[in-house]
């Protein structure tokens, strides 16, 4: 009798451990397919509407943008940089905040990727 109930709980984590692989398979390729896209078309956008902000309204209309970012986006500080990494706002240098060469786009990945 006790070799049934390891025999059961056997085939109960394997099963348990295939379902959670396959789940993960499919989570990651769902990333990939659709929501790192539509992550980089909303950078594209909000770094559109911040390059017209500053040239159309100047300094403070990007600063205001960003805040309205902030606000929304409650989790997270924005930034304008030019391509030498120099804050248009404050001056200050976050180069180290720019992909690593020869990226072009960097998403940070905060659940362990």
């Amino acid at each position: 009798m006790r070799t049934l109930y390891y025999g059961v709980l056997l085939a109960m984590v394997t099963t348990l451990s295939l379902s959670f692989l396959v789940f993960r398979v499919i989570s990651d390729r769902m990333e990939q397919r659709a929501f790192n896209p539509l992550f980089a078309q909303f950078d594209e956008l909000q770094l559109e509407s911040a390059r017209a902000a500053l040239k159309n309204g100047g300094q403070k209309a990007l600063v205001d943008y960003l805040t309205n970012l902030d606000r929304i986006f409650s989790h997270s500080t924005h930034y304008l940089v030019d391509s030498h990494g120099i804050d248009l706002v404050t001056g200050e240098n976050r180069a180290e905040m720019l992909p690593p060469t020869p990226s072009t786009s960097w998403r940070i990945q905060t659940h362990g990727h």
